[in-house]
């Protein structure tokens, strides 16, 4: 059986890099977290750096950036295709050292989630639960 999430009605679309270095991975390991809690429905920032034309517009909802480092790559290469971005998250900038060859630790990677949990709540909207 096909492994499948039911249609998200996250109210913020979420992009993420996924570059080399611990910062990289860690930023879409959370935008991937959002996107599995419902919170946010995870896009694919190399489709836009492709220019294939599978992007979705925004459709009104607010564009969450993630990047690793202090370059904001991933805002802005949003911004050079002209998709706004409503808020973007630096994870260079929340106490964990940019390093290649390694992963962020799970103490951090948790202390880092909740950081940007609580900066993004304003934006998101919490799954609803279901009636039983």
């Amino acid at each position: 059986m096909e492994n499948s999430k039911p249609e998200s009605a996250a109210k913020v679309l979420v992009y993420a890099c996924s570059g080399a270095s611990n910062l990289g991975q860690l930023a879409n390991e959370i935008a991937v977290r959002l996107d599995r809690l419902g919170l946010a429905d995870l896009v694919c920032l190399t489709e836009v750096g492709a220019e294939d034309g599978g992007t979705p517009g925004s459709d009104g909802r607010p564009v969450v950036a993630i990047s690793g480092c202090t370059g904001a790559c991933c805002a802005e290469m949003l911004k050079r295709h002209r998709i706004e971005v409503s808020r973007s998250v630096v994870l260079a900038e929340r106490g964990v050292a940019k390093a290649k060859h390694v992963l962020v630790d799970a103490e951090s990677t948790e202390r880092v989630f909740g950081q940007v949990l609580a900066e993004l709540a304003p934006f998101l909207e919490e799954p609803q639960a279901n009636a039983g």
